[in-house]
């Protein structure tokens, strides 16, 4: 049996992490810090395509209540929303998860 809550939970943590990882690693950068800052975008990396595959799989297995198109800062984002959580992630990364079709969506401009 799954537990969706607690799987929404643990996304909501990766996202939350995966921000920290690109807030810091932005500031290594800054600072003159490459080897922290490419290690922070890879940790960041890794989370968010965790995030998407988990995103599609809840796409995929009916747990997805409502798609929206967003767009922010010039790039398109889709927004899940699954219970009262709402996920955002990029249209390219779905492309690249199976199963998640992009015509299924509220395309609000």
């Amino acid at each position: 049996m799954r537990d969706t809550e607690k799987e929404l939970e643990a996304l909501f943590v990766i996202n939350k992490k995966a921000k920290q990882y690109a807030r810091r690693g932005t500031e290594a950068y800054e600072q003159g810090l490459g080897g922290v800052a490419k290690a922070d975008s890879l940790r960041k990396s890794a989370l968010y395509e965790l995030k998407s595959h988990v995103l599609a799989r809840l796409y995929m297995l009916g747990d997805v209540d409502e798609i929206q198109l967003h767009h922010i800062d010039g790039a398109k984002y889709y927004c899940l929303e699954i219970r009262n959580y709402q996920f955002h992630s990029p249209v390219s990364e779905f492309r690249r998860c199976r199963g998640f079709p992009s015509h299924r969506c509220n395309d609000r401009e």
